[in-house]
């Protein structure tokens, strides 16, 4: 349907805003949590051994990732698994989300005006074998 665009009014706004709030909130508290638990030197070697295989994500992200699946090989969003892998998600399959920059598209404004990027969250599926 081209051209169709759902209407939203302001409670459908604030009421997603508050689920994202809770969401960043959440991920916030599993980042304090891993930072926390780095302390110990073996725990740091083997977070450095997980993070081996993640360089192309940030050390906030790969830390989500450990706590979510600590047993992640690969992590990939849903349509880079169908296209660039030739794999499907299994049907049921929870996602790891991990937090990156939305990109935004702001009208000609002055330095001043411009809002700081804001972070979000994004979610990427784990590689696993599906039982079925």
């Amino acid at each position: 349907m081209a051209g169709y665009r759902r209407v939203v009014n302001d409670a459908d706004r604030a009421a997603a805003a508050e689920a994202r709030t809770a969401t960043l909130d959440r991920l916030h508290a599993q980042l304090s949590e891993g930072i926390l638990g780095l302390n110990d030197p073996q725990a740091w070697h083997a977070w450095l051994k997980f993070a081996s295989q993640f360089h192309r994500y940030s050390f906030g992200n790969v830390l989500l990732i450990a706590s979510q699946r600590p047993d992640a090989t690969q992590v990939a969003g849903f349509n880079a698994w169908r296209t660039k892998f030739k794999r499907s998600v299994c049907k049921g399959e929870k996602a790891v989300t991990v937090t990156g920059v939305a990109p935004t598209t702001t009208q000609s404004r002055s330095a001043a005006e411009r809002p700081a990027k804001a972070r979000s969250r994004s979610t990427a599926w784990v590689s696993a074998s599906c039982r079925g």
